[in-house]
């Protein structure tokens, strides 16, 4: 896990919705979006992320129809993940949160999976300079960008990295180092 290139904390973030109700103790089955999922809005807001650094646990509130649940037990299944909630007892219940989307919060500054920025295609000035290769950990996280002919290190903090629907966006002084490849 890496800081986001935000001032943004916490955020509900959509993992995935409720596709059926399972048994009749009010479990229910959550569909999952797919593993490598990042959405943002115009501004850069971080909107939804891989749900593989997101564990639905024993504990764990999520929101669904603008209500808050505690997990209480959680399986695996072909189809998602059947969830059953403390405060669900009944099939009826858990049919009213049939088709609802799933919110999980998600602190920005200490859980953003870093593996969600892999690939994303890197601007500077509405130009396409590389795509992110890798994502380097340490007492300053940076992003590798890397296009077919170079590859340059960028610190992953808000003065020279925003996250946009399109991709990633650098603000990178003139003469940045970059090496041939």
């Amino acid at each position: 896990m890496v800081n986001a290139p935000s001032s943004k904390s916490l955020n509900n973030v959509a993992i995935g919705y409720v596709s059926k109700a399972h048994g009749v103790r009010g479990a229910v089955n959550i569909t999952l979006k797919p593993l490598s999922w990042l959405e943002t809005d115009s501004q850069g807001k971080i909107l939804a992320v891989t749900h593989d650094s997101l564990y639905l646990s024993f504990g764990t509130h999520v929101e669904i129809a603008s209500n808050t649940f505690e997990v209480a037990s959680v399986k695996s299944s072909n189809r998602g993940q059947i969830v059953s909630f403390t405060t669900v007892t009944t099939r009826e219940q858990a049919e009213q949160l049939r088709g609802n989307e799933v919110f999980i919060e998600y602190d920005i500054d200490e859980d953003f999976p870093a593996a969600a920025l892999v690939g994303l295609s890197v601007f500077q000035e509405n130009s396409l300079v590389g795509k992110v290769s890798e994502v380097i950990h340490g007492a300053q996280s940076r992003l590798e960008v890397r296009s077919e002919t170079e590859k340059f290190l960028v610190p992953l903090v808000p003065e020279l990295v925003r996250i946009e629907a399109s991709g990633i966006v650098v603000s990178l002084p003139e003469g940045w180092p970059k090496e041939s490849l």
